[in-house]
């Protein structure tokens, strides 16, 4: 009866078409562009895009983040 969209749920739906697109594209040119080079290509990419919200946590977080080799290996 009470339908309605929070900032989340917009957010998941853009990245859902985002991730269609890019799969459509990487589906059309995958033999035309060289796997390996992509791949880290792709990477790049999404280092730069991630470093401003990095630095932007890392300058506004209070507490530290304490690294156990159990939560390396959940990101491994």
């Amino acid at each position: 009866m009470d339908f309605t969209f929070n900032k989340g749920d917009i957010i998941v739906v853009v990245a859902v078409f985002c991730w269609s697109i890019y799969s459509l594209l990487v589906k059309h040119y995958a033999g035309r562009l060289p796997g390996q080079s992509t791949f880290l290509v792709t990477i790049f990419i999404g280092a730069v895009m991630l470093l401003p919200f990095y630095i932007y946590e890392s300058m506004t977080l209070t507490s530290s983040i304490h690294w156990q080799w159990s939560t390396i290996a959940a990101i491994l």
